[in-house]
Formats: C-alpha cells, structure tokens, sequence
C-alpha cells in the first residue's frame, strides 16, 4: 500500500480497507472536533482495528471520546498531512467527496442553535446534573488528561461549552466544505416546489424526482420517520 503510486492506490488498498467507510469515520470524529483520535495531534489514537474472518480487510472501532467537542472553529483538514493513510485516502476523489459529503450530512442532522445536538446535550446534562452537583468526590480532566479535584461551577462551565459548540459547529462546517468546492450532485433528488405554511404534527405531500433508490410504501401507523432508507429534515 505504502508503495503503490497514486493511481494504484484506491486498487491496492482495496482489500484491507473500505476507503469510504474510512472517510466517514474521520468525517465523524471530525465534525465533533475530536481532539484524540486517529487525525489527533498526539498522532493516531484510541481505536481497534477488526479483521473480518477468512479477509484481509479491516475496520476501524472507535473508543475513549473524552476529547470530542474541543473545538468548534477546528479545521476539517487538521492533521490529514501528517497521517499518511488520510492523506492518500483524500487524493483519492471519490474518498474526499464521500468525506465532505459526510461532513455535510452532520452539519444538517446536527442542526443550528436549538437543534438536535444541542437538544440531545441538554438531556444528558439533566439526566446528570443533580448527581453531579451532589457528588463531593467528582473529578475532572485537566489540560494534559490528568484527572483532578473539580466543582460544581466547572461542570455548569463544561455544559455551556458542549452547548457553545453545538450552536457554532455546524455553521463552521458548512462553511469549510463549501470552501472545499463540494456541491451536491446535480443528478441527485429534487423536489417540486409548493406547500403552505407547516405546522408541528402535520402531514405534508412532497413530489419530486430520484428521492429514493426503491419503491416504498408504509405500512405502520404512526408513519415510521424512515421510508425506503430516506429521511427528510426540515430547516
């Protein structure tokens, strides 16, 4: 793999990687400004490799998310040239589209101030708050990852920051992967314009063309949010 020439490389690496599904994971850990992970500045962390039965081929399982959400401004490219393996896997064009792509679809699900990450933030800090408050013997990480003696003020300053980077993330992202020069494809899906104003819990009839790759029909009520592997977000 090492040795293979640039237009060898997506043929070579074939058998022991999914160069997309790769791309997606870093795309992942990036969106959430993983500051430990396998584009970290420390180098390569915090992660398996599993090897299928009877293949060569690998995958990467993710662990210790402790240093995610460091960052909101952090640079989707940050580190690709020092790890040689992201590096050739993003000259490679589909890799980098499917990369980008990625990048794009945690901007969308995530949402903007309010949104689902945020949302998501606040239950598990209200799941926790109150034993958290009453804990005497809580510890936090410091700079270097070293754990020590914290208050209830540095939680309520851990909670504002995770919220801090769901309201600003997304906006950073969209940015960064327009700026990247990626658009979506002209052949993708498209919609017929019209409708009035929608209010929550309403139903509403979309037309259009290529939404999906198969034909699908529900057959549950209530209407599952999931129909033919396409789901639609709003705002």
């Amino acid at each position: 793999m090492n040795q293979a020439s640039d237009s060898e490389f997506p043929t070579a690496i074939a058998p022991y990687l999914d160069l997309k599904k790769f791309m997606n994971h870093l795309a992942v850990e990036t969106f959430l400004a993983e500051g430990d992970g396998i584009l970290g500045p420390a180098g390569l962390a915090n992660f398996y490799l599993y090897r299928f039965e009877k293949k060569n081929l690998f995958q990467f399982i993710v662990w210790d998310k402790d240093r995610s959400f460091s960052d909101p401004e952090q640079n989707i490219f940050r580190n690709f040239n020092d790890n040689v393996l992201a590096r050739r896997a993003l000259a490679v064009p589909e890799a980098r589209r499917a990369f980008l792509e990625t990048l794009q679809k945690c901007a969308v699900l995530a949402g903007q101030p309010g949104g689902w990450l945020e949302s998501q933030i606040n239950r598990a800090v209200n799941q926790v708050r109150n034993a958290a408050v009453q804990d005497t013997n809580k510890l936090c990480p410091d700079a270097q990852g070293a754990l020590q003696p914290c208050t209830n003020g540095q939680f309520e300053e851990g909670a504002t920051k995770l919220r801090d980077f769901a309201a600003q993330r997304s906006d950073v992202v969209r940015r960064a992967v327009s700026s990247a020069g990626f658009q979506l494809s002209p052949n993708g899906p498209r919609l017929s314009t019209g409708g009035g104003p929608l209010m929550p819990g309403s139903l509403l009839a979309l037309y259009g063309e290529r939404l999906a790759e198969t034909t699908a029909q529900a057959t549950t009520v209530p209407l599952p949010t999931n129909l033919g592997g396409i789901s639609l977000f709003i705002n």
